[in-house]
């Protein structure tokens, strides 16, 4: 909002979490409109594989669930079950507040004290968190659509853990970007692949490493084979140091720019405090990723890309699980 407006917005915000109505007929018209979006997800192929993905790679923890869950949890939905999460787990130690902007600090800590008093939430009953491996697994949907969207999960790298830079850093070699070893190959020297990229992902306790592609059906066979040749190339030869500083540099040069925004340092200091109990100054990031070595690089590639794919998800049209299975395990 803009800066003179923060008071009636703080006013607003804190109404709608403290003292939400939960009328029995806005909850049934508001289960219609997630149905909506649930219809419209499936007609996305990135995001259905997206969760297709999560899926295959954590199956049998909640890190597979949907963020929008199915037809049939929004049908289930009550106003006890909600109000009675809200409770449990919208309470005084669970709650960050972040704030980025044109504001007065005092003024504004004066002003949400008032409202986030202990008095105002109930205790607090903790959170249990798993600590899921990636499955070695496929999972497949059929869907009548012209290219097929496929989606590749290795070993990654949790939450906290500050091996994370480094793993950012050899994707940003690897797939992270136009310049990258797997954008280069398959698209811009062999034409097979409409997009392609990598990226880790990264949850307390766990974490993956994805590489997602879309292409016509026909080429599918080549393209497998040129990134689980490029995962063996990244894994017998290493980076050249050469290429670790440019690698190194675009990572920077991508989080420095990630800064200029307002709302993603609001987001990224507010996710930092709640999960990790710590914000990080932009100076300790670019110190932790100037201070990457050839060594470390070479042991994250042995700990995550040696291990080789692990989980697999496939949208389009007449797939054959087996045919995939073979071109990734075979």
């Amino acid at each position: 909002m803009i800066d003179q407006h923060i008071d009636i917005a703080i006013d607003v915000l804190m109404d709608m979490l403290l003292n939400a109505n939960m009328n029995e007929d806005d909850i049934e018209r508001e289960k219609g409109v997630i149905k909506e979006e649930i219809n419209m997800y499936e007609d996305s192929p990135e995001d259905l594989l997206g969760d297709l993905l999560s899926r295959a790679t954590w199956d049998g923890d909640s890190l597979s669930y949907t963020i929008l869950g199915t037809h049939s949890t929004i049908d289930n939905m009550t106003k006890d079950k909600i109000t009675n999460y809200m409770s449990k787990t919208y309470n005084y130690k669970n709650i960050v507040i972040a704030i980025a902007g044109n504001f007065d600090q005092n003024r504004i800590l004066e002003k949400l004290e008032s409202y986030f008093s202990k008095d105002n939430f109930d205790k607090n009953e903790g959170f249990s968190i798993s600590a899921p491996q990636v499955n070695n697994s496929i999972l497949v949907k059929q869907k009548d659509i012209e290219q097929v969207h496929i989606g590749l999960a290795l070993n990654g790298i949790e939450l906290g853990n500050e091996e994370i830079y480094t793993l950012s850093a050899i994707n940003n070699y690897f797939g992270g970007g136009t310049s990258s070893r797997l954008f280069q190959r398959l698209r811009e020297e062999n034409g097979l692949v409409y997009t392609i990229y990598s990226f880790p992902s990264s949850y307390i306790n766990c974490g993956s490493f994805n590489i997602y592609f879309a292409l016509n059906e026909v080429h599918v066979e080549r393209a497998i084979s040129y990134i689980k040749e490029e995962i063996y190339n990244l894994c017998k030869l290493g980076i050249g140091s050469e290429q670790i500083k440019k690698a190194k540099e675009q990572l920077k040069g991508n989080y420095i720019l990630g800064l200029e925004s307002v709302a993603n340092r609001m987001f990224s200091m507010g996710k930092s405090l709640l999960l990790q109990d710590k914000v990080y100054e932009p100076s300790e990031v670019l110190s932790k990723i100037d201070q990457i070595t050839e060594s470390e690089i070479n042991s994250i590639i042995e700990k995550i890309f040696s291990k080789g794919i692990k989980s697999v998800a496939v949208v389009g049209k007449n797939v054959d699980e087996e045919k995939y299975k073979k071109l990734i395990w075979g």
